[in-house]
This record gives structure tokens, C-alpha cells and sequence, in this order.
């Protein structure tokens, strides 16, 4: 079943936030070479989880485009190997933005018109400090993940990931909130562009293990 199991994806939520406070510094005041696999590589994180077996923790991709982070903080590909549900690849997404009202991202298309799983994992209501950027909005932060299979994966290396996450969807399907979320205000039309380079998911294909 492609569908995450909601407790699962708490957990893998709480390592990979682990892992990004320990490491933030240290890839923030390094370089990497987006375009080169082994360079990415030198940054991911190897995990074994009592719940998801062995991890492997991709670098935060938001670092690599300066566009990205106007509506994200986070993005992260987390590959999970366990023998209940074998090999999985999750995208881990937090939005992170100044608006006055949730925004409700629910939707996900590749360029290929596949649309993928959205589950919201949490979501936080935070006071915005700087008053000259607020003038009356909030700092809102969504925390996503969608799965992406195997084929998807191999596909994208060779070119890239071009996902569009938006809140078209009108609440049937393809998205999933957890039940510790209550009902945001009304959405507020957003349709955001991700793009991460072929060379990301040829770097954490490299960490596979030859049987």
C-alpha cells in the first residue's frame, strides 16, 4: 500500500528534525556541488530506525536554489529499508511562510502529471518578529510528505524532479491530515514549483547496497 503509515511518518519526522539541528551549521557554511552526485553524497546521513530499519537522510535541497526558500525551510529525501514495507522513499517538505492565512498545500504533480500523496504531518502558527515584513500577517509552517516510488526516483535521474505543490485539491483524496490537526482558515489559492536536480537522486541511489 503507498500510503504512509501516520505514526511512521511522526517518527521519521522526528529523526530527520534531529538530524537537520545537528547538522544545519555544518551544511549551511559548506559548499556543495548540486551538480555533482558524489559531492551531495559526502553530506547524507545514515540512520537505523527501531520502526523504519535502515535510513538514509539526503541534505536539505533547499539549499541549492535561493528561490526555494522564500516558501520552504526544509526538503529532504529520507530512503527507508525495512523487511515489512522493503524499500520506501519519502520527501520530507516543511513550508515556511508570511501570509495571513493558511495556505493548505494538498496537492502534488510531477512534470509527467503524476500526482503524489500529500500527508500533513503538523502544522505551527508562529508570531512574526520582523513588524516591517508582518504588517499584520503571521508565520505560518506546514510540514509535509509525500512518498515517491522507485520508477519515479530512476526517472528523475536523468533529468530532474519537477513537482508542483499547490491547494487545488477540493479535500477528495490525495491527501491525507493527521488527526492531531484541526481545521485551518480558508485557502488561500498557492501554487509553488519545486525543482531538484537529477543529480540529488543519483547521489542517494548510490548508497544502495549490491545484493
Amino acid at each position: 500500500m503507498k500510503s504512509i503509515s501516520q505514526l511512521a511518518a511522526f517518527i521519521i519526522l522526528c529523526s530527520l528534525q534531529s538530524w537537520a539541528i545537528a547538522t544545519e551549521v555544518k551544511t549551511e557554511s559548506s559548499i556543495i556541488d548540486w551538480a555533482e552526485p558524489n559531492s551531495i553524497k559526502e553530506y547524507m546521513v545514515y540512520k537505523l530506525s527501531p520502526v523504519k530499519g535502515e535510513q538514509t537522510f539526503a541534505p536539505n535541497v533547499v539549499l541549492s536554489d535561493p528561490d526555494l526558500s522564500e516558501n520552504f525551510s526544509e526538503i529532504y529525501l529520507v530512503r527507508s529499508e525495512s523487511f515489512e514495507e522493503g524499500e520506501t522513499f519519502t520527501l520530507f517538505i516543511t513550508a515556511s511562510y508570511i501570509d495571513t492565512k493558511w495556505r493548505n498545500y494538498n496537492k502534488a504533480v510531477t512534470s509527467k502529471d503524476i500526482e503524489l500523496e500529500v500527508t500533513t504531518l503538523n502544522k505551527r502558527l508562529m508570531d512574526c518578529s520582523d513588524k516591517n515584513i508582518c504588517a499584520g500577517k503571521k508565520h505560518y509552517e506546514e510540514q509535509l510528505a509525500l512518498n515517491i516510488d522507485f520508477i519515479e526516483i530512476v526517472d528523475s535521474m536523468a533529468t530532474n524532479l519537477d513537482l508542483n505543490l499547490s491547494n487545488q485539491n477540493s479535500g477528495e483524496g490525495g491527501s491525507i491530515e493527521s488527526n492531531s490537526i484541526k481545521n485551518s482558515q480558508a485557502k488561500n489559492k498557492r501554487a509553488e514549483m519545486i525543482k531538484i536536480p537529477g543529480s540529488y537522486f543519483l547521489a542517494i541511489m548510490r548508497t544502495l547496497k549490491l545484493e
